[in-house]
């Protein structure tokens, strides 16, 4: 990741209660993708001993030109919390709610390439490339509590 940014902002409005935000900014990770993919085929097998040859088909083989050929989205949250005090004789506890990536932006986890079928209107059936993105949590509310003494 070349930049990462945090901007945090805090008020407190009084001994008892204080709000909390901070929006994380990333740009996305270098990351290695393959621009196409081959057909493996296994050596000659000779069929039933007959002497008849085939190729025996194996799974593709991606290829792939340069190491971090392509760069995932940015990535960026806004996390919020509300923070209330209060002042026991023995410490102090505290309650806090809040959001992390309050707005619910679907930050890339990770990417692959993926392959779907599609009728072309010139050639017939093929197979075009598709980037395809994995999310994680789009926004997570917590309740916390704790004690200082």
């Amino acid at each position: 990741r070349r930049h990462d940014v945090s901007v945090v902002v805090s008020w407190k409005k009084n001994e008892k209660f204080d709000i909390g935000a901070a929006w994380v900014y990333g740009t996305g990770n270098a990351v290695t993708l393959a621009y196409d993919k081959y057909l493996s085929l296994d050596n000659y097998n000779n069929y039933l001993g007959g002497g008849n040859m085939y190729y025996q088909e194996l799974p593709y083989i991606e290829n792939v030109e340069n190491r971090n050929n392509y760069r995932m989205p940015s990535y960026h949250r806004l996390d919020i919390s509300f923070n209330f005090h209060k002042k026991k004789k023995w410490g102090e506890r505290t309650w806090s709610l809040g959001i992390y990536n309050a707005y619910f932006r679907q930050n890339a986890f990770f990417v692959y390439v993926d392959y779907e079928d599609y009728q072309s209107p010139n050639i017939g059936g093929r197979q075009k490339k598709v980037l395809k993105q994995v999310s994680l949590f789009p926004g997570i509310p917590y309740v916390t509590y704790s004690f200082r003494f």
